[in-house]
């Protein structure tokens, strides 16, 4: 089978990284798989592998980027196309149609919420399963689970030394942008505050567009306590050595399964002041969650030091093997990529993005967008933030009226869905934000 895989680019961050291990999972399974994307850092790493690359020119022009996709299908003749997040499903969508070949395409969601105006002929995979089981509810065909793969340690590999409390190295690994994971970010930096006087240092291990707003509030803590307690290591196309020197890893997403792989005891601080600490009993809802949260009692800082510090007292190397062994079974490459690729061959079967269906999602996307610049027009925009915003619009959207989903394309919504397990539920009332 052949696969076209587009990652959003080739840049460092985790729906990129799970692109590319799932592309060179896929290539170890005897299938031919050909990653499309501007270049970027791990770029070097798939030209190490056997899966084969092609470079696209970056550029901000949409009507660019997809003339070239559809000049890569005509030439690639894939049998179904693998694009990640919803521009780029658009896009393959799109150049599909324009390559006039019928080529399906498989929609892989690593985002908090799966937008409504996807072409419904999208094999649609998402990477929480607290997300599936919602969109399941209103997504017109079958929604899979693709956790994002991790490369497995080599068996017998020195997982790194014993995490200690004092003189802590705490570690986040995350690009550096302003989204969801920045709050959790400026938290962990502010903290150092309390921390440094046990000698703890935080390295942050990541490139962006927002460094510039983080090294600010670093400098001034580091001002604050005296000595530099916050570094930057800049931008790492591979984690692993950096987390085996870290006694416990912050922040959310990849970062935190890399770390439960190799046996780091993991905080994860999301936003609205989350903070959890991952162990046995957490394991479950926090990977649902995608090892992401928002909201729960607001942390002050000072209350984060302490919770990195009780994280620290608590872990135990027998506990944090049985975690390990949990998280490699679920999120190792080669069991994602197998269930993947059946996925994969289903699609390749199934149907193909049609002009009609291009023009709905045109026209959804449209409404979208005038709703939520309108409602940003009405709330002042220092009072909210921009995920708060999308929560609000998406939310009124999606629960629209059953006249409302007609005139959009979009089936009714049924009174019990089934969630992916063999039992039904009822369908929840529709739900929106509560904004301040």
């Amino acid at each position: 089978m052949r696969i076209v895989v587009w990652p959003k680019n080739l840049e460092l961050g985790g729906s990129q990284e799970s692109a590319v291990t799932l592309a060179e999972g896929l290539t170890r399974l005897g299938e031919d798989v050909v990653v499309a994307a501007p270049s970027g850092p791990l770029e070097h790493r798939l030209r190490l592998g056997p899966t084969r690359t092609v470079r696209m020119r970056s550029g901000r022009s949409r009507t660019g980027r997809v003339a070239a996709r559809t000049r890569l299908i005509r030439s690639e003749r894939p049998d179904v196309v693998v694009a990640f997040e919803y521009p780029g499903i658009l896009e393959a969508a799109a150049a599909s149609v324009l390559a006039g070949r019928r080529t399906p395409v498989a929609g892989v969601i690593h985002a908090t919420r799966v937008p409504w105006f996807l072409p419904e002929s999208t094999s649609l995979a998402v990477a929480r399963d607290e997300l599936r089981r919602f969109t399941v509810q209103w997504w017109p065909g079958t929604v899979h689970l693709v956790p994002p793969p991790i490369p497995a340690p080599p068996q017998g590999e020195a997982i790194g030394r014993a995490p200690t409390v004092d003189g802590a190295h705490l570690l986040v690994v995350s690009r550096l942008v302003e989204s969801f994971k920045a709050e959790g970010i400026v938290r962990s930096i502010e903290a150092m505050r309390h921390l440094a006087r046990t000698g703890a240092v935080l390295t942050i291990a990541g490139d962006g567009p927002a460094r510039d707003r983080f090294e600010l509030v670093a400098d001034r803590v580091n001002a604050d306590v005296g000595r530099s307690v916050v570094r930057f290591a800049g931008a790492v196309t591979d984690p692993t050595a950096a987390i085996r020197s870290a006694d416990v890893v912050l922040g959310s997403g990849m970062s935190i399964i890399h770390g439960l792989a190799l046996e780091r005891p993991c905080l994860v601080v999301g936003r609205d002041g989350f903070a959890e600490a991952v162990d046995a009993a957490s394991l479950d809802g926090l990977r649902d969650a995608g090892f992401y949260g928002a909201g729960g009692p607001v942390l002050t800082p000072e209350a984060l030091a302490h919770r990195v510090i009780d994280v620290l007292d608590a872990h135990h190397a027998a506990a944090a093997s049985e975690l390990r062994e949990r998280v490699l079974a679920e999120y190792g490459s080669h069991a994602v990529a197998a269930g993947f690729r059946s996925q994969l061959r289903s699609a390749a079967g199934g149907a193909a993005p049609t002009a009609g269906e291009l023009v709905r999602a045109g026209a959804r996307r449209w409404h979208y967008r005038w709703r939520r610049a309108g409602f940003r027009r009405r709330v002042p925009t220092d009072r909210i933030t921009p995920e708060q915003i999308d929560d609000h619009v998406f939310g009124r959207l999606r629960d629209m009226p059953v006249a409302g989903r007609r005139l959009t394309g979009r089936r009714a919504a049924p009174a019990r869905v089934d969630v992916g397990d063999g039992t039904s539920a009822d369908r929840p009332a529709p739900v929106s934000t509560v904004l301040p």
